[in-house]
């Protein structure tokens, strides 16, 4: 894996688990917070 892919993995990791935190603690919204700053990265490059 890529510096750059591995840095945003980690980011996107973060940021997803913080909005499942702060929305309604559920894997599901962290696997959405995930998906989209993950997608959004790899959409910007």
């Amino acid at each position: 894996m890529g510096q750059k892919l591995a840095k945003r993995f980690m980011v996107a990791f973060g940021l997803g688990l913080l909005l499942a935190l702060i929305f309604d603690h559920s894997a599901a919204g962290f696997a959405v917070g995930f998906a989209i700053v993950f997608g959004a990265g790899l959409a910007a490059e």
